[in-house]
């Protein structure tokens, strides 16, 4: 290694002091989740989710694709995993899969391993795709800390505990991110497909890229939905579209919602609102306020992509960054691990922004701040609130930094933008 890249790595880790506090929530979190673990013990809180996606999968295979969205057929099968609840755990919340077909797959295979087995394999593959994003974006420059943090950051953490899927759809956008620097479109556009297992998620990101015109990366995208639709279409048949499309109305209100939505510890506007008194915002008022202010935030896209789409554009990245915070805000149904899928585009920020100096600072309050809370009072619900405040900021500050940098920082690698420019022309002559 050069001298100057052993100066550039020394001088972008984090302090020892930052470092010492990831160390430290690291540990608090570990026991919190030992904590939780003797009182209440696996698949009450600890895997909760997982324990759902392994029940459908035992419902398909036990009853075929035509019971994937049968609530009843489901809370039968997730009563067995109560044999892992602790003397504190509360009632049975089974809860549905409203996803396409497709998300079940590693579930299928993971469910072989048994329930502890097969939560504890989800919860390593999970830690392998952060890894992954972690050393592809560069964050290996910032030695152990690097790997630490996408750990230590709240949503992520939370997405562990409960054995959620916000991950693997981060690393969609990781992967649609690679492609996008690499001049492959069409490719980009169908990793970005993966965010329609949670369909929701991915409306903003459309809405750009049709604002745009990006018709390849929209092609490889499609390709993606009609694969998806259709493989759902086909293995539930219409009785299960009728079940699904059933599932969606009951989560559609707004308090008044099956338990397992459980939409106060939301970290969008929905979320915010319902922390208000309910005589002041009643469901109609609810529903019509979310509505309009989703349309509010909707608008800052405007500003966000008003130099246009450059990927050439060192600021680029941030300018994902900004969309996937309004797709967080904006988004109806958003518990707090969704905003797992602002990883990949906050990595790709630090990594070749020019003002990524204060986009650090950003990044490493988000990291840090709702964490603390958590840590320190054991309650979601806070540590939601303190998340949706800092995207609140972050949004704000992204708009604030000028477009032009007064004294923009060197480039990581100075020579990243000409190879990803003879990528992509070897990539048209092949």
């Amino acid at each position: 290694m050069s001298s100057q890249s052993t100066l550039e790595n020394a001088t972008n880790r984090p302090s020892s002091v930052i470092f010492a506090g990831m160390v430290l929530l690291f540990l608090v979190l570990i026991g919190r989740v030992v904590e939780t673990y003797e009182a209440r013990g696996l698949f009450d809180f600890i895997g909760e989710d997982y324990a759902i996606y392994a029940s459908t999968a035992r419902v398909v295979r036990a009853q075929g694709w035509g019971r994937f969205y049968d609530l009843e057929a489901i809370g039968r099968e997730t009563q067995s995993f109560t044999a892992h609840y602790g003397a504190l755990a509360g009632p049975l919340r089974p809860g549905p899969s409203p996803y396409p077909v497709v998300f079940l797959v590693p579930f299928l295979i993971l469910d072989h391993l048994g329930d502890v087995g097969g939560f504890l394999g989800w919860t390593a593959l999970s830690l392998g795709l952060l890894a992954i994003m972690a050393r592809g974006f560069g964050s290996s420059r910032w030695g152990v800390a690097g790997y630490l943090a996408p750990v230590v950051y709240f949503p992520a953490a939370y997405n562990l505990i409960v054995g959620q899927l916000a991950i693997v759809m981060a690393f969609g956008l990781y992967r649609a991110i690679k492609d996008l620097r690499s001049g492959r479109e069409l490719a980009a556009g169908m990793w970005l497909g993966m965010l329609l297992i949670k369909p929701q998620f991915a409306l903003v990101p459309l809405m750009v890229l049709l604002g745009l015109g990006r018709l390849r990366i929209l092609a490889g995208f499609m390709v993606v939905s009609v694969a998806m639709a259709g493989s759902t279409l086909f293995l539930v048949g219409s009785r299960g579209v009728s079940q699904c499309l059933a599932i969606l109305r009951s989560f559609s209100g707004f308090r008044e919602t099956p338990a397992v939505v459980d939409p106060w510890d939301m970290i969008n506007i929905r979320g915010i609102l319902l922390g208000l008194p309910e005589r002041l915002v009643g469901e109609g008022v609810g529903a019509l306020l979310t509505g309009s202010l989703s349309l509010a935030v909707l608008s800052s896209l405007f500003w966000i992509w008003r130099t246009g789409w450059d990927v050439e554009d060192p600021r680029f990245e941030r300018k994902l960054f900004a969309t996937m915070l309004v797709a967080m805000l904006t988004a109806y149904h958003n518990h707090v691990h969704g905003a797992s899928m602002l990883i990949p585009v906050a990595l790709a920020s630090l990594e070749r922004d020019p003002e990524r100096d204060r986009f650090t600072a950003l990044a490493t309050a988000g990291v840090l701040i709702p964490t603390a809370v958590v840590a320190a009072t054991g309650v979601v619900k806070l540590g939601a609130w303190s998340l949706v405040a800092l995207m609140a900021w972050s949004l704000a500050a992204n708009r604030s930094l000028g477009s032009h940098a007064r004294n923009p920082a060197p480039a990581i690698n100075p020579t990243h933008a000409e190879s990803r420019r003879n990528q992509r022309e070897d990539n048209t002559q092949n």
